[in-house]
């Protein structure tokens, strides 16, 4: 059966035209640009239709080119949209008001009104009338033209972007949608830009929002031409680049309803210059030899050339200002040989003993400023070091000398001070720009000394890369070259020395730094005041430094120092040159000793929440193996997930029972999340080995990986203020009553105590565990782990001795005599014991007994 619809072939002379086939009571053909296999494209006659068929797109095509692509096929004449009626009068007069903008002067008072029609064609009018005798009355205002919304216009910022739109329906919409300062001139595109206009937008920063087609266009190049040299800065954001039929922000916004989009469109624009609808030239030489001629004028007679020079060479004034500014700084860098007088040195004439320069460098810096002996010998060796940076074969890594403070007035600024005046080419300023930065380090090589770096390194991002980076010869940052807008690439290896409060550091920094932990003097401490001047002693050191590095470099590119055990990676590779140094001037013990006691307070100071984790993890373990720790499972290589949590969460002074922002105790899944970057899992395990069933745990084979790997040797009297974690005040170096000696470089954590005692690892029977160890832990010392409440009988004596002996040692921990110490009676033995070992030296008296 043949099916028509008036006008059209029939369905089978439409599948032959269209290539496809009959399917039904429709055609499946191939969509335009399809290939003719292709039957995504659907035709259904339909006499009720507007063109006498509908097609549909299976493979989303659109509708439009659709249906153009069928009569096309079909030999139908081009589809014409029906003419839109006009909204007026039966006589054909315009129509009412569609829609009134009211113009208001800088008083807020009414100044001009625009009223939207339609005329009997159908077409927009917009009819302009003023104010006479309080009515409105056709015609324009006898005074200026004044921008739409010029109020709230001359109220906004001076640094406030200003929209400038075709019509003013675009005005109110992007104001009640977007909250930005907006406005329009009157009379629409084709009208003349009035030069009264131009004084409203002077110093601000412009972007013109054309319509989509040529007359939009033109305009928005029009408004762009006739601010520019006027507002600080001007845009042109063309919202529909590939269109032609007039649309505008008010289409847009329907489908950026916050002007997100916008704003990202904006961002990315590039500034409007004069030229930028002509092929845009390359640089001449003649150009750049301009740049210079304008960099070497004094700011007067820049600033009287600056505008004409910007137009000869095509840019705005910004991009001027900026061109200037670096190759006034290039310009400077080339012609000065050397920065300041301090730089000029010659070597000693004689040739300087290694160990005599050593002393006389701590002394001078001692002279100035309270350091421990540690910080003093790591601090003279990197200034040493500082003068053999430019040997390749020596300098492979550059540690950072990191002075910080926990709070203000502890010397940081005069230690950075005196470290100016001895090591090699100094260079402390911070207000320097990318250009010259990189030049500087490409030129002289120099040592960069930077104070308050917890603010500075905010406000200056090259700076900031030359910190964070160049810890390895080679390293690079890749910057373009103003001029060619080539990428260039830029050393940052170079020696640095940062002053800070706080360690506002990522830790990747941290970790190539040597940290200098500096504290106010005392009230009873002396030292001299420095004036930051050089003078004859810094002039005599640094001589004898350069002497005895030119002496000995070359036998220092082929030592290879003797390394602390568990130095590893880059603790290694940060303190193995300046080992090499202390070798050499005959200083290996000290440096040796700086070297352990840095590194030493580092660990305590920074560890990781993983690092936290897996040393608390290798306590419990550690504990059970040895009889410390009694739980139920007489197997002690495994523990249940929840049993672990507990653990963890008993572990005294420590975190993990206020973890995470809600100072809630951790959970296994907490404890799941930060195990999973090292590789470690909670398995199904029989604990004990022989059960019948499995459940949720760990076995201690399972982290021995990780605790090789990430964690430094435990040492025989680890305690529990070892792996307490970083939140517990009582852990942070130099506080009374804490266990300094840490796991990797000591012999011993507690030299009261016996290591010759018979019995665990430890060497300890368990009432000589450290009090600290003791402190929190329950359950533990009677077979299922009762706890032990003391005997009302056996309290402390209320009758201390007034004449305290200075031996009062406690019986339980055998730890440090630090005050709160009082004699007690058990079971009729009077013993000395602390505070918070009573209890458990009672649990021990009662499971003996």
């Amino acid at each position: 059966m043949t099916t028509t619809t008036t006008g059209l072939p029939s369905i089978a002379r439409i599948a032959e035209l269209l290539g496809g086939e009959v399917r039904g009571n429709q055609v499946c053909a191939p969509g335009p640009h399809h290939g003719v296999t292709d039957r995504s494209l659907s035709v259904l006659l339909d006499a009720n239709a507007p063109h006498g068929f509908v097609v549909n797109s299976f493979a989303g095509d659109d509708a439009i080119a659709c249906r153009d692509y069928v009569r096309d096929r079909l030999g139908l004449p081009p589809f014409e949209a029906k003419k839109k009626k006009a909204n007026c009068n039966a006589n054909g007069k315009w129509s009412p008001p569609l829609a009134e903008y009211l113009y208001r002067d800088a008083n807020s008072e009414p100044y001009l009104l625009v009223r939207k029609h339609l005329d009997g064609a159908g077409k927009k009018q917009f009819p302009q009338l003023h104010l006479e005798g309080g009515q409105w009355i056709l015609g324009k205002p006898a005074g200026p033209k004044i921008p739409y919304r010029l109020p709230e216009l001359l109220a906004s910022p001076a640094t406030a972007r200003v929209y400038f739109c075709e019509g003013e329906q675009d005005v109110d919409n992007l104001v009640k949608q977007c909250a930005v300062v907006a406005t329009t001139a009157s009379e629409g595109a084709g009208a003349k830009w009035p030069p009264e206009l131009t004084d409203y937008f002077k110093g601000r920063h412009v972007v013109v929002l054309p319509d989509a087609d040529e007359v939009g266009r033109k305009h928005g190049r029009k408004v762009a031409k006739a601010l520019y040299g006027v507002a600080a800065s001007i845009k042109i954001v063309d919202l529909y680049p590939g269109r032609g039929d007039g649309y505008d922000v008010t289409n847009w916004l329907k489908h950026d309803v916050v002007g997100a989009k916008l704003f990202e469109a904006i961002k990315a624009a590039p500034e409007w210059q004069p030229d930028d609808d002509k092929p845009i030239a390359a640089a001449t030489p003649e150009d750049e030899a301009l740049l210079v001629e304008l960099a070497g004028l004094s700011a007067l007679d820049y600033a009287k050339r600056r505008k004409r020079a910007a137009v000869r060479l095509g840019i705005s004034t910004g991009d001027l200002d900026r061109f200037v500014k670096d190759a006034r700084a290039e310009k400077k860098v080339d012609e000065m040989e050397m920065l300041h007088d301090h730089w000029q040195v010659l070597p000693w004439d004689e040739a300087v003993d290694g160990k005599t320069l050593f002393r006389a460098l701590s002394e001078c810096i001692r002279r100035y400023v309270i350091l421990s002996e540690s910080q003093v010998t790591c601090v003279t060796l990197w200034v040493v070091y500082s003068w053999l940076h430019e040997y390749e074969r020596f300098a492979t890594h550059s540690p950072i000398l990191l002075a910080r403070s926990a709070e203000k007035d502890s010397g940081k600024t005069t230690l950075l001070g005196i470290i100016t005046f001895l090591v090699r080419r100094a260079l402390n300023s911070v207000e320097i720009s990318g250009a010259a930065l990189f030049r500087s380090i490409a030129k002289w090589a120099p040592t960069f000394v930077i104070d308050e770096g917890d603010d500075v390194l905010t406000d200056n991002a090259d700076l900031r890369s030359v910190v964070n980076s160049g810890w390895t010869r080679g390293q690079t940052v890749i910057r373009c070259h103003h001029d060619t807008h080539e990428p260039e690439s830029f050393s940052t290896f170079a020696p640095k020395v940062l002053g800070m409060k706080g360690d506002k550091l990522p830790d990747t920094t941290l970790s190539r730094s040597l940290a200098i932990d500096m504290k106010p003097k005392l009230a009873g401490e002396w030292i001299a005041d420095f004036d930051h001047l050089d003078h004859e002693t810094f002039k005599r050191l640094r001589r004898q430094v350069l002497r005895w590095v030119m002496d000995n470099a070359e036998g220092l590119t082929v030592r290879q120092p003797e390394m602390p055990q568990d130095f590893h990676n880059r603790r290694r590779a940060n303190w193995r040159p300046l080992l090499a140094i202390a070798e050499a001037m005959d200083m290996k013990q000290a440096g040796w000793d700086a070297a352990t006691e840095i590194e030493r307070k580092q660990i305590a100071a920074d560890p990781s929440t993983g690092i936290q984790l897996l040393t608390a993890i290798r306590f419990i373990f550690d504990e059970m193996r040895d009889g410390r720790l009694v739980l139920a499972q007489v197997d002690k290589d495994r523990i249940t997930t929840a049993q672990l949590v507990k653990e963890l969460i008993d572990i005294p002074d420590s975190h993990w029972g206020t973890y995470g922002r809600n100072d809630k105790p951790i959970t296994a899944a907490q404890v799941t999340r930060l195990l999973k970057p090292y590789g470690i899992r909670s398995g199904n395990a029989r604990i004990p080995k022989e059960a019948e069933k499995t459940c949720k745990g760990y076995l201690r084979s399972w982290f021995e990986d990780a605790f090789t790997r990430y964690l430094p040797l435990a040492s025989e009297s680890e305690t529990v203020s070892d792996i307490s974690g970083a939140r517990n005040p009582a852990s942070e170096p130099g506080t009374p009553g804490t266990t300094l000696k840490t796991k990797e470089f000591s012999l011993e954590s507690n030299p009261a105590q016996d290591p010759s005692v018979p019995g665990s690892k430890s060497s300890q029977p368990i009432e000589n565990i450290g009090c600290a160890d003791c402190a929190g832990f329950e359950e533990r010392f009677s077979g299922a782990g009762a706890k032990q409440q003391p005997n009302s009988a056996e309290a402390p004596l209320d009758d201390q001795p007034d004449d305290i002996p200075a031996d009062r040692t406690c019986a339980q921990c055998g730890g440090e005599i630090d005050g709160t110490e009082r004699m007690v009676s058990v079971s009729g033995h009077t013993v000395w014991l602390h505070e918070t070992c009573e209890r458990f030296w009672r649990g021990f008296v009662a499971g003996e007994r």
